[in-house]
């Protein structure tokens, strides 16, 4: 239904004071009596007695200059989502030169945060570790290396390989000869193994891990003393191949002759 001609919401900032005004329908006019409901007018609403009505400040949206804008297709928020998903850089830039209320384009960065967390946090928590983070220690670094050797007992290389349990975890000084080297491991930072055997006996076969030894130049032929840690009996899986043989992650090293 329409409104009543001469008359105005309740909540609207209008008033016509030349004219009498009813309290009930809200209608102006010049005689004594409403013309719609046909009350008489009441001393305070007639013309000149009403206090003048106060106009409401009406708060203007963010981002509103009162004008009309038009917002280019490449500005528009599909097409700027769609960039955020696809070329994030784009998409940030065409933001930031949008006429789009700050607000807006507040949530939609934290919805960009959240979209690039997800789709390169596993990336970029990767390469963080690998500049900042110190590569892992698997031998005690607590002592000196006099202290290290000193705790080492000489082990015969046949008795450690056939109780590897038994000195699993126990500091071992060992003397064997390389008979192979090899640095294709999928480990996080790439050691390098040895193959070695014992001078005498051919049949008795370890892993060793250079762990805090930085020269990996032995050779096939080197005999080396080693100072390390016995780990037992490990499977250890490489690009080339596998390996099944007691390991001892070694700290230090002496070469007794080179072939």
């Amino acid at each position: 239904m329409g409104r009543l001609m001469g008359a105005y919401d309740i909540d609207e900032d209008h008033d016509i004071p030349e004219l009498n005004k009813c309290p009930d329908c809200q209608s102006y006019f010049e005689g004594e009596n409403c013309p719609i409901c046909g009350k008489p007018c009441p001393e305070n609403m007639k013309a000149g007695n009403r206090p003048a009505v106060k106009a409401k400040k009406k708060k203007r949206k963010s981002g509103d200059t009162g004008r009309v804008t038009f917002i280019s297709w490449y500005h528009s928020w599909w097409f700027i989502i769609l960039m955020m998903i696809i070329f994030p850089v784009v998409g940030i830039i065409l933001l930031i030169t949008s006429p789009h209320g700050k607000g807006t384009k507040a949530l939609l960065v934290v919805a960009l945060i959240v979209i690039l967390l997800f789709r390169y946090g596993g990336t970029l928590y990767y390469y963080f570790n690998y500049i900042f983070e110190k590569p892992p220690v698997y031998v005690n670094t607590d002592i000196s290396e006099a202290e290290y050797r000193s705790k080492c007992e000489k082990a015969d290389p046949e008795t450690l390989f056939r109780s590897a349990d038994e000195y699993k975890d126990k500091y071992v000084c060992v003397t064997l000869t390389v008979t192979g080297r090899d640095t294709s491991f999928n480990d996080e930072y790439y050691p390098t193994y040895y193959i070695c055997q014992p001078a005498d006996n051919g049949n008795v076969t370890f892993l060793v891990r250079n762990c805090l030894v930085m020269t990996k130049n032995y050779i096939v032929g080197d005999t080396v003393t080693i100072y390390g840690e016995f780990k037992g009996n490990q499977t250890v899986w490489s690009e080339k191949s596998s390996y099944d043989f007691p390991c001892i992650y070694m700290a230090y090293a002496d070469i007794e002759k080179e072939q």
